[in-house]
């Protein structure tokens, strides 16, 4: 028995491994570790550097200017800012409240053991406490996903391969997408169980964390309106519905201008990392988003088409489909999105497409590795050594378009595995 399978079997190895990688994470984003290797990407986190110091210490995305004025003149005794109030915030409502308690607790903890210290100080002491209650947040999340992961999985082997992912530990405590995986995997469970209206919740909650896991959560619906299950399909939708508007209502009533900033932020953006950048090297081009809507439609178009005719054994199959179909051709294909991903991919894909998500995988980890390492990499290489790593001459972006073509060949195996079995079944009636 080779050592992996050994490995794989034992509880307590697994239970180890897991909370070696979320320690190896935790530990590598600290504000207060040194840069691993020197190389910045492996510190930086969305987190403290692509959120919290932009906002609180180069005063961007205040609606008000004055606003960040007025607190950083008043930093130990100012009221605590609000996302979405305060400034744009562009993370969906459960992050948003997480935010909120996480920087509240960091600044009122840094009001209370700095008798003195200037701005600057005083923020660094409030990154490290606001960094530390997020890892706490996604340590509970990610060990309750690792609980339903485990209960889902045909075997633990590929409990173990989801832990092991390079990604898992580069974007664990980076970003907050282990959290939408970790709703979106109980609301599958529940509806295994037939629990419609808690499955509707949960995957509710898991939209509220990141949008693109809607494809998924349509998905559930549509299996149980074609089944012709419109009872269960209500509770689902009851459960879904009751979630959104729990969280998105008070921004509609409270901080609509925060609301706006949200979804303008997203429509806006660039390619980023995008499968589209092979046809469009634009990267701020429009044509982006609307392949991305065109590509999209075609997926949903073939889902709807043949899940009428599937067999069974392709139920699982539109899982993955309808979940990356919203990730793999988004014009927004950022790193850590890989984590909504992988959880998916290791319940449903067969040993060969786990290879090549294995490499999908791998490339992605890349990305944000040699991130900041562009021009050097360019150097090495023999190009010309400039920082770009937005654009498709770069290297960083060669590894994100391996990365991108690996999961639409897995998209195209799964589409093409899906008619033939369709196309098996049919001749032997």
């Amino acid at each position: 028995m080779s050592v992996v399978r050994k490995l794989a079997e034992n509880r307590v190895a697994i239970i180890v491994v897991a909370v070696a990688v979320f320690l190896a994470s935790a530990y590598m984003h600290d504000p207060s570790t040194p840069v691993p290797l020197g190389n910045w990407g492996l510190k930086y986190s969305d987190i403290v550097y692509g959120v919290f110091y932009p906002v609180y210490e180069r005063g961007e995305r205040w609606f008000k200017p004055e606003d960040f004025y007025a607190f950083r003149f008043n930093y130990m005794s100012a009221e605590c800012p609000k996302p979405y109030v305060s400034y744009r915030f562009e993370y969906p409502p459960v992050i948003g409240a997480m935010w909120y308690v996480s920087t509240c607790t960091g600044f009122h903890t840094a009001r209370l053991s700095l008798r003195e210290a200037n701005y600057k100080e005083f923020l660094d002491y409030t990154a490290r406490i606001h960094y530390c209650v997020q890892a706490a947040f996604i340590g509970i999340f990610y060990f309750t996903l690792i609980h339903y992961l485990s209960r889902l999985v045909p075997s633990r082997r590929r409990l173990l391969l989801f832990l092991v992912l390079p990604s898992l530990a580069m974007y664990l405590v980076y970003n907050w997408d282990v959290i939408a995986s970790c709703f979106a995997v109980i609301g599958l469970y529940e509806y295994f169980k037939r629990k419609y209206f808690r499955s509707g919740l949960f995957m509710g909650l898991s939209i509220a964390t990141k949008i693109v896991t809607l494809g998924l959560a349509a998905w559930l619906l549509v299996e149980l309106l074609l089944g012709d299950n419109r009872r269960s399909a209500v509770r689902y939708v009851l459960g879904a519905g009751l979630v959104l508007t729990v969280f998105f209502a008070p921004l509609a009533m409270f901080a609509w201008e925060g609301l706006i900033a949200f979804v303008q932020h997203h429509a806006t953006w660039y390619c980023e990392n995008c499968f589209t950048m092979v046809f469009v090297r634009d990267i701020h081009s429009e044509q982006h988003r609307y392949a991305y809507l065109g590509f999209l439609l075609l997926t949903w178009l073939f889902l709807l088409q043949t899940r009428a005719r599937a067999t069974r054994e392709s139920e699982k199959l539109y899982w993955v489909l309808s979940l990356y179909s919203l990730i793999v051709f988004n014009y927004v294909f950022s790193p850590q999105m890989m984590l909504m991903l992988s959880p998916v991919s290791v319940l449903v894909l067969d040993a060969v497409l786990l290879k090549l998500y294995t490499i999908a995988d791998a490339s992605n980890a890349a990305i944000i590795a040699l991130f900041f390492l562009d021009s050097e990499v360019r150097r090495l290489l023999g190009l010309q050594p400039k920082f770009n790593p937005w654009t498709l001459d770069s290297p960083v972006q060669w590894f994100a378009m391996t990365r991108n073509v690996a999961l639409v060949l897995i998209m195209v195996y799964l589409g093409l595995t899906i008619v033939l079995r369709h196309v098996e079944d049919r001749g032997k009636v």
